[in-house]
């Protein structure tokens, strides 16, 4: 059996030696990393300082446990380029706005945040104008559009919608007129919204007549406006041709007088799909003291659905706590975000954005714990609460949204989602 051992000892010899080389080629592990690159600007391209707003602002990065990451005072429409040493992904980011002076100040937190995502601060005012849009419109001209075989009940009223006017007027014979200052390929909307009727003309001259003789008949949009409010009002935009934005018509008709129709709208007369390609439609009420108000928008829809979701207070609960916090629970839908607003002295307003599983806020805690240079020793002790702002968007996600919001706006964009906000005021 002697022979047996030389025999074993080599075949230990060779199991270590596989298990050491099997070591030595396992993959590194992944070690996280505690910094990234940042890269983040502030566009101010429309008005670079408006109402004497300081040409810097102050950028302030925090942890969810309250480390201040980086606290800087930066220029506007200069990146703010640096490497931030935390290993946290999501980050509160601040941004401290204020006049010359220090008359009123902004400070506005978005709460976790992914930094690694954003180019642009979302607050900015910077608009992408694409290419052929914004041009300069030619110069208006005095226009008068005589329509004629208007066969309604005496004294029904109507409104002419022209190039964001409107003229009011009631029919006391078989002709009305519409006058202002316009240029050929403008349209002219005539609508008398207690018949339903209504007419879409494009001008050719100066003085342009119309065949009111057999008008289109309008669509009738009813909306269940929940009891909890008292108000409602709407505004609608057609629009003609969906290659060129800039063509939209105002078609928000008003009452006799010339007032918003703010007080009875639950229904609504548009020309439906027949007369616009796409419209810009919003829906809003509100309670008796406005102290809960609610706006539906669809900006880029073929026709106004009948049936509209509006939110009403049974579908949240907001309570105040007694160590100065705010704990607000969606009983409904769930939102993509909410603004908690508060107040010093009516000139210095504070944000706080989070997420709607951030149910539970304490702004004055956490305003006072970033330590803001350019507000230096502030009393915060008399921060007030103003309101809540509730958004549920087309995109519900918290993190894609504010991703999607911090690039430039671009203007005349078709693609804007559906959205709605809720606010309550304290």
């Amino acid at each position: 059996m002697d022979h047996m051992k030389p025999l074993a000892l080599f075949c230990l010899i060779c199991l270590a030696f596989a298990t050491s080389c099997k070591k030595d080629h396992q993959a590194p592990q992944q070690q996280p990393l505690d910094s990234f690159r940042l890269d983040l600007n502030f566009p101010a391209r429309q008005n670079p300082n408006p109402y004497g707003r300081l040409n810097y602002y102050e950028l302030i990065v925090s942890e969810g446990s309250g480390r201040i990451v980086l606290d800087t005072l930066a220029d506007f429409d200069v990146p703010v380029i640096t490497w931030l040493k935390t290993n946290q992904k999501l980050l509160d980011v601040t941004i401290v706005q204020q006049t010359v002076g220090s008359l009123s100040t902004a400070v506005h937190t978005y709460k976790a945040i992914d930094l690694t995502a954003w180019t642009n601060i979302p607050d900015n005012d910077s608009i992408q104008i694409p290419a052929g849009g914004g041009g300069t419109a030619p110069t208006p001209l005095p226009t008068v559009v005589t329509y004629s075989g208007v066969n309604v009940p005496l004294g029904s009223y109507y409104n002419i919608l022209e190039n964001g006017l409107a003229e009011y007027g009631q029919a006391y014979s078989n002709a009305v007129y519409g006058t202002g200052t316009s240029w050929p390929g403008v349209y002219f909307y005539l609508i008398f919204p207690d018949l339903g009727l209504y007419n879409i003309h494009q001008i050719v001259g100066q003085s342009d007549a119309v065949d009111f003789s057999h008008p289109d008949t309008a669509v009738n949009v009813s909306f269940n406006r929940p009891a909890v409010y008292t108000a409602s009002g709407f505004s609608i935009m057609g629009y003609p041709d969906t290659t060129n934005l800039e063509t939209g018509i105002d078609l928000t008709y008003r009452t006799p007088p010339g007032a918003q129709l703010i007080t009875n709208a639950t229904n609504m007369y548009y020309p439906g799909a027949k007369g616009f390609k796409k419209y810009f439609f919003s829906y809003s009420a509100s309670d008796a003291g406005n102290i809960d108000q609610v706006t539906v928008t669809l900006p880029w829809v073929d026709t106004v659905p009948a049936n509209i979701a509006i939110p009403d207070t049974s579908w949240y609960t907001i309570t105040k706590t007694a160590d100065t916090g705010m704990s607000v629970q969606f009983n409904n839908t769930r939102p993509t975000y909410y603004n908690l607003v508060t107040t010093v002295l009516g000139n210095v307003n504070f944000t706080l954005t989070a997420p709607a599983d951030s149910t539970l806020l304490h702004p004055v805690a956490f305003f006072r714990s970033l330590k803001s240079r350019m507000l230096g020793n502030f009393d915060y002790s008399q921060m007030q609460f103003s309101s809540i702002y509730i958004d549920m968007d087309a995109q519900p996600d918290y993190r894609t949204y504010w991703v999607g919001k911090n690039q430039i706006f671009k203007a005349y964009s078709p693609n804007a989602p559906a959205y709605t906000t809720f606010q309550h005021q304290f």
